[in-house]
């Protein structure tokens, strides 16, 4: 008697994403393969758009309580259906990304990166968790923005 093996995957049937709108604020820590550790400032603004949300997010990174980078991206989430989405920069495609339940998470090339986010949503607070692989160092990065 054969003996199979029975594996059921999750569907998500919500046609929107999870990315809630707001304007978050909020700080939290990185660290790199080399051994540095650091802070940071972040701002995102996440906005509902035609098919999808535009998410623009500022952020300082501090080392020794000096400037390191000041950068602010633009990106544009699209729905492509069933909680999944293409990441979008300046109307390029740069990444893909998904949405389960109230976390979403994305991977995208910015020049000279290959950058993954996680974002989770929770209580008015966006909890995240990213990493970059770069040139010359990897980095990753924990932190909690408030609405």
């Amino acid at each position: 008697m054969k003996k199979g093996i029975l594996v059921l995957f999750p569907f998500v049937s919500t046609l929107a994403m999870a990315f809630v709108p707001g304007h978050y604020c909020g700080e939290g820590e990185w660290k790199t393969t080399a051994s540095y550790t650091g802070t940071f400032t972040e701002t995102i603004d996440i906005e509902s758009c035609d098919g999808g949300f535009t998410i623009e997010a500022r952020s300082k990174a501090f080392y020794n309580n000096r400037m390191v980078e000041d950068e602010t991206r633009n990106t544009r989430a699209v729905n492509t259906g069933n909680g999944f989405f293409r990441v979008e920069s300046n109307g390029q495609a740069v990444g893909t990304g998904f949405c389960y339940g109230s976390t979403c998470h994305m991977e995208f090339k910015t020049p000279g990166r290959l950058r993954q986010e996680t974002f989770h949503f929770e209580n008015g607070r966006l909890h995240q968790i990213g990493s970059y692989h770069g040139s010359s160092f990897d980095a990753s990065w924990t932190g909690t923005l408030r609405d």
